[in-house]
């Protein structure tokens, strides 16, 4: 379900258990019930504070300390970076430092931020050059997203190196435009990774997606699949991630003006993208995919590019 079907759902339980409270209680251990509600959604309020404040780029914030760790020697001191992530609740470290690694990994296109490819392979390769710091972010984001981050560097790896060759040729502005289609696509893959059911929203008759993710709702949807997304999801979106079809479907999103009906049916009918489309829920796998391919295109305001 989308958050504001969700929220409406959520608004009348609550008011069903207090009016049950109220009905068997009193109207004391009604507002002791109101009281307790208040302090918890205070607490929730202070967590999310917590975790953007350490993630922007502020002095002090996991994010800046980060930058500095991984930019010493490998044997550079990183007991700032430690220190940092000791101060930060247990249960609020993962998601803490996946919001410093998207600040680290973020781009400005079109006047918006969101995951960029250059951005995060230059991050990634960076960290791991630091054996310390690595430790240490692996430890907070856990198994699981480590492994995600290993395979969505292969993925921006080979997406930077081969736009690298296409503005080589000098192709005009269109080399632009295909890549941040293929970042709004990847975008796609990440918030239905971590659940966010919205992706889906406004479908066409075939089942492709319309709308979705323009803009710094990318990087939300990266930092929501680190950070949040069950270990199960993760291991999902990994294999796909890492499959040679999906790597070939990404490069010719990013440097190709239409993406070949071979690539896309090798991407529809292999065992793990529709093994991560069921885990994600979706219902008509080859008709997501290919709304997917046509919404990103639309969101950069380019013709739509897959073959039928």
């Amino acid at each position: 379900m989308d958050q504001a079907d969700l929220s409406r759902l959520y608004a009348a339980l609550s008011e069903d258990q207090l009016a049950n409270v109220s009905r068997v209680g009193g109207e004391d251990l009604r507002a002791n019930l109101e009281l307790a509600n208040d302090l918890y959604a205070q607490g929730k309020n202070m967590d999310t504070e917590i975790v953007s404040a350490f993630g922007r780029d502020r002095q002090g914030s996991i994010a800046s300390r980060l930058r500095s760790a991984i930019s010493s020697t490998a044997r550079g001191d990183v007991s700032g970076l430690q220190r940092t992530i000791n101060v930060i609740p247990e249960d609020l470290r993962r998601e803490a430092v996946t919001s410093a690694i998207r600040e680290a990994a973020s781009s400005t296109q079109a006047g918006e931020r969101g995951f960029g490819f250059n951005q995060f392979t230059n991050f990634y390769s960076s960290l791991r050059r630091n054996p310390q710091a690595y430790r240490q972010v692996v430890k907070a984001v856990g198994p699981e997203a480590d492994r995600v981050l290993r395979d969505l560097y292969e993925v921006s790896r080979r997406v930077t190196d081969a736009r690298a060759n296409v503005i080589s040729t000098g192709r005009a502005n269109q080399p632009l435009i295909e890549a941040m289609r293929a970042e709004g696509l990847l975008g796609r893959f990440m918030g239905s990774t971590a659940g966010r059911r919205a992706v889906q929203a406004g479908t066409t008759g075939a089942g492709g997606v319309v709308g979705g993710l323009p803009g710094a709702m990318i990087g939300d949807a990266f930092g929501d699949m680190l950070a949040r997304a069950r270990p199960d999801r993760l291991q999902r979106a990994s294999a796909l991630f890492r499959s040679d079809d999906f790597k070939t479907l990404m490069d010719e999103v990013a440097t190709q003006p239409e993406v070949s009906a071979r690539t896309v049916n090798r991407v529809a009918n292999s065992r793990q993208y529709r093994d991560w489309a069921a885990m994600a829920g979706i219902e008509d796998p080859r008709n997501w995919l290919q709304g997917a391919i046509l919404a990103a295109s639309a969101d950069q305001g380019a013709e739509p590019e897959a073959e039928q």
